[in-house]
């Protein structure tokens, strides 16, 4: 026999009633909070607050509906009780503008605001993008007021930008243990620089977080009629950080990094830091220091380092060993930051499978810049827009106590594109790249010596992803000469629980001399899907492998669907 069917009430709660004497009457539930409810029904430990009125109570029931979305609520009464009939609630129709914007401001490129419930948090997010949106393109001061018209769902955003600011001086606070001037250093602006309030958080970010030194550091603005004048206010905190990370993919599998840095080991800021990564398919430790032997303040800094790493790939397995001493200096420009680093270094190989199997070593010349948008580092954990490039050169010869000479060229790089510049981005376009070349000579009886990390191959998710890791060339060994081009798009902010899918399109060739590239043209198109969740980012691919031009049968069997998910992982 069945029981019977279960009454909403039966246990004497109602989710409707907020309390003996008021109840809710629509059919979307509303609660209150336990601190709403005292303003309502009274406290009885409260004292003076023991018994609300009604008129006061239903006052404070319309502040609380209105942040909900209900601006026109009635009351009956039905008995003892009094019933609270909110309506429906009040959308956003329509965004006006006046006052004075500036010409650059288009109140369009703001996303998910019409169309959503009208109450004081989305209000507060229209003012703050607003806010920022002047912020960042030199009004320092700004005064920007909304005002919200329910009976007819429009909102009114009056701008006032102020003058056009230059950063004029910067103000920095004493920090305990740092000489004054010292955090200069991480400006990601100059003085003269229109004001960018996203550049003064990148400043921030630089310290706290990317580097570690201190725990806290902001900035404050006075607008002047010479300029903006920052105050750079700093929390010293510990000296010793340490991050631990997680992810995981169907190439490296599970995959872990730890970091350990010991900040502020003096006056300068000098600092060691030690990290580690681990994963099926390859291991890291590292050492580094970050030392800064002027007294003065200076972006110049000595970046001795030292290294091993093991790689354990399909066509290859090896150990490596390094050690360098470069010297290292930053600079910036109004949009761009750039760090060079340049120096003697020594590397030790142990090839224990592929080609070249045995010991190798290298006495080499390093050069390292890397280049970075100011805009792509601020959304680093959320690529939108703006660039990444990495150069890197390293000059080996046998006569100077290397095993091989050879001379290593590497250009890469990513660009990214928020299409038509909305906020938060609808569509995303991405391009990525790979430039390698190994000059060397292959006629000379220590060329089959060449260990690994001097060819280049191509597959997997950095590169072709419509072939699996590392899978080309198809040959005995790598290539001397690589070029790698791929670009995506996808769909933002526009789906359920932000789903993103995504299209790609991954070419490439490659060449067994130096500077000379060699049929097949490798080209795997595809699609995935991105979810940045809160726990971080997942993203699936799928992609197909083709072969353009193949003269070679052997290579037949490279076409195939490649698979590829991973948590943590970007483009």
């Amino acid at each position: 026999m069945q029981p019977p069917a279960r009454n909403k009430n039966m246990d004497g709660v109602n989710p409707n009633e907020v309390c003996k004497g008021y109840r809710v009457d629509s059919k979307q539930t509303i609660r209150f909070n336990a601190n709403e409810k005292k303003l309502i029904c009274g406290d009885p430990e409260a004292g003076s607050w023991k018994d609300i009125p009604q008129f006061e109570a239903e006052y404070f029931i319309g502040v609380f509906l209105q942040d909900r979305g209900y601006f026109f609520p009635t009351y009956t009464k039905d008995g003892d009780t009094v019933v609270i009939h909110p309506g429906e609630t009040t959308k956003i129709e329509s965004i006006k503008v006046e006052g004075s914007p500036p010409e650059f401001f288009d109140i369009t490129r703001r996303r998910q605001i019409k169309g959503q419930v009208l109450t004081p948090a989305i209000l507060n997010t229209l003012q703050n993008w607003i806010v920022t949106a002047l912020q960042t393109n030199g009004y320092a001061c700004p005064m920007v007021h909304l005002k919200a018209y329910p009976q007819t769902g429009e909102v009114v955003a009056t701008i006032e930008p102020g003058n056009f600011q230059r950063i004029a001086e910067v103000i920095e606070e004493p920090v305990e243990g740092l000489r004054p001037g010292m955090l200069k250093r991480y400006r990601a602006f100059r003085i003269g620089d229109p004001y960018n309030v996203q550049n003064l958080k990148l400043t921030s970010s630089r310290i706290t977080t990317i580097d570690g030194i201190l725990q806290s550091s902001y900035f404050t603005t006075k607008c002047t009629d010479d300029g903006a004048v920052l105050t750079q206010k700093s929390l010293a905190g510990p000296k010793r950080l340490v991050n631990i990370g997680l992810g995981f993919s169907t190439e490296d599998y599970l995959i872990g990094k730890l970091r350990f840095k010991w900040t502020r080991m003096d006056s300068k800021g000098s600092s060691i830091e030690l990290s580690a990564r681990g994963s099926y398919r390859k291991q890291w430790l590292d050492a580094a220091g970050y030392l800064y032997p002027l007294s003065e303040p200076s972006r110049w800094y000595l970046y001795p380092f030292a290294t091993t790493r093991r790689y354990d790939e399909k066509q290859y397995e090896y150990t490596m060993i390094g050690t360098g001493f470069p010297a290292a200096l930053t600079w910036e420009t109004q949009d761009v930051g750039y760090d060079l680093k340049f120096g003697p270094g020594y590397t030790f190989i142990s090839t224990h499978r592929g080609a070249a199997r045995g010991y190798t070593h290298f006495v080499m010349g390093s050069i390292r810049l890397n280049i970075i948008s100011h805009d792509y580092l601020y959304r680093v954990e959320d690529p939108q827009q703006g660039f990444s490039m990495a150069f890197r050169a390293d000059f080996a010869s046998d006569k100077l106590g290397s095993s091989v000479t050879a001379q290593r060229l590497r250009f890469s790089g990513q660009s990214l594109w928020n299409i038509a510049k909305f906020e938060p981005p609808l569509f995303i376009a991405a391009l990525r790249w790979i430039t390698n070349m190994t000059l060397t000579n292959t006629g000379a009886t220590a060329f089959p010596r060449l260990p690994p990390p001097f060819f280049t191959y191509f597959g997997g998710s950095t590169s072709l992803r419509g072939f699996s890791r590392r899978q080309l060339p198809n040959a005995n060994r790598g290539a001397l000469t690589g070029l790698y081009v791929g670009g995506e798009a996808r769909l933002a902010n526009a789906l359920p629980l932000n789903f993103q899918p995504l299209v790609f399109f991954d070419i490439g060739v490659m060449g067994q001399k130096s500077m000379d590239l060699d049929f097949p043209v490798y080209a795997s198109p595809g699609f995935g899907l991105r979810w940045p969740s809160f726990v971080g980012v997942f993203r699936v691919t799928l992609g197909r492998g083709f072969l353009i031009n193949n003269k070679n049968p052997a290579n037949n069997n490279l076409e195939h669907w490649q698979f590829f998910f991973s948590y943590g992982e970007e483009f």
